[in-house]
């Protein structure tokens, strides 16, 4: 990634603009790649009146709808209240649980915390074809390494998948594990990548070792 950055930054008349989650955007490769070159914006919901330009209709009404559910802007895109909830809750725990919880634990026993990018070869269309899929977080302690993917849940067989994929293509032997919010005992899968619940990663100190 810095690498990528770095060269982005040397061509001329061109801005960049470096967008992500948080665990991203805490980037050792982003934050060394822009120090000093650029400018912080920071992007917040919607206000009323930008979210009344868009949705239109009865003042009152577009207010106790925004009062009740907030300014997200993907919120404009549901229609029903049962998706909208379900968007909010997910959100909430997406962010608090992989960006907040997680990294900040990470960080609390004196790992050094990166995002990961792998590449990974797959058949579309009968056509081979190579895509870049992220590893939530490399951490590193001296000679150690581990990647960690971050989940809800891996119930599905879909997003066992997904979660499964760039642990699997980094070519390497350092350990892999999954955290999920779950009460699961840590287990090991029969690709050798460990399985830990939430509740026992953050109780326990030790269980990246497990």
């Amino acid at each position: 990634m810095y690498n990528v950055l770095n060269g982005l930054m040397r061509l001329r008349n061109v801005d960049i603009y470096v967008t992500g989650s948080n665990s991203k955007l805490l980037s050792q490769d982003v934050m060394t790649a822009f120090r000093g070159r650029g400018d912080q914006l920071q992007v917040f919901p919607l206000t009323f009146k930008e979210y009344f330009e868009y949705v239109g209709g009865d003042k009152s009404e577009a207010y106790e709808e925004y009062a009740l559910y907030g300014g997200m802007p993907q919120l404009i895109f549901f229609k029903h209240d049962k998706e909208k909830m379900n968007y909010l809750k997910n959100l909430f725990s997406e962010v608090y649980f992989k960006d907040i919880s997680e990294y900040n634990e990470l960080i609390y026993r004196g790992y050094a915390v990166d995002v990961g990018v792998v590449e990974v070869s797959e058949t579309s269309d009968g056509k081979r074809v190579r895509k870049q899929c992220e590893i939530d977080f490399v951490v590193n302690m001296g000679s150690k390494r581990y990647y960690i993917q971050s989940a809800l849940s891996v119930s599905e067989q879909d997003k066992l998948t997904t979660e499964l994929r760039p642990l699997k293509n980094t070519n390497d032997f350092f350990k892999k594990i999954i955290i999920t919010k779950t009460h699961a005992k840590p287990w090991t899968d029969e690709d050798g990548i460990l399985h830990i619940g939430l509740y026992d990663f953050l109780l326990n100190q030790n269980c990246l070792e497990a």
